[in-house]
């Protein structure tokens, strides 16, 4: 059984790379981002915004903490609350009411929309979040797309550690389930997927690249290989 890696569902190419080392699997970039963005802003790599821009958005209703970086172009409306530990990449759209909590990093060009929730993730340029949803212990790929109301469930009723289902072929398609070492991971969404309005996913549901998930869809916590569409009952 071949477990997965960062590399099989992203293009990690980018100032972040380093955060994706090689032959790491998928899931351990969520361990590794807390020391990760500390290590960003100790070795000024992530340039935190000034007291003055602070009081200059705190003037327009919204608020940002201050060990928080934010790239040219970007623009945040009224009302969003940006904590501690949150690097925003250039031309970004974060909307009214949303709340963002670090350790986070969103790359260029990303959109978390009006009173969505994103933390503890990692979203590569072009991701969207655009509609009241919620994105937690979670990385999204490249253009994916999470339709309104989409969401990650992060944590299991019990609190135990999250694993997940690999399948391979062997004779015959067989499956392991696959502990994470993790008891807080949402789902891994890879480049150029489309998530579906006020669909779920389990928590540790890895989908690959260029994957269609319907609406009002559960993703079940398993491996789903590049290009599968899962459609609703």
């Amino acid at each position: 059984m071949r477990l997965p890696l960062s590399q099989d569902f992203f293009d990690v190419a980018g100032p972040y790379r380093d955060l994706f080392r090689k032959d790491q699997l998928v899931w351990e970039a969520i361990r590794d981002l807390p020391s990760y963005v500390d290590q960003l802003f100790t070795q000024d790599r992530a340039k935190r915004i000034s007291l003055l821009r602070r009081i200059i958005y705190r003037l327009h209703g919204i608020y940002v903490g201050r060990r928080v970086s934010i790239g040219s172009g970007t623009v945040i409306y009224p009302g969003a609350y940006i904590a501690d530990e949150v690097i925003i990449g250039r031309n970004c759209r974060i909307g009214q009411h949303a709340t963002l909590k670090g350790p986070l990093i969103l790359s260029d060009d990303c959109v978390v929309g009006p009173t969505g929730e994103v933390g503890k993730s990692f979203f590569f340029p072009g991701a969207r979040a655009a509609h009241k949803n919620f994105v937690g212990e979670s990385i999204i790929g490249r253009s994916v797309n999470l339709g309104a109301g989409a969401e990650t469930a992060n944590w299991k009723l019990d609190g135990s550690e999250i694993s997940t289902w690999i399948s391979w072929w062997k004779g015959g398609i067989e499956a392991e389930r696959v502990n994470t070492g993790l008891n807080h991971f949402g789902a891994v969404v890879g480049d150029g997927s489309s998530i579906g309005g006020n669909s779920v996913f389990q928590p540790g549901a890895l989908l690959g690249k260029n994957c269609r998930v319907g609406p009002l869809v559960v993703v079940p916590n398993r491996y789903h290989p590049d290009g599968t569409v899962l459609k609703g009952g």
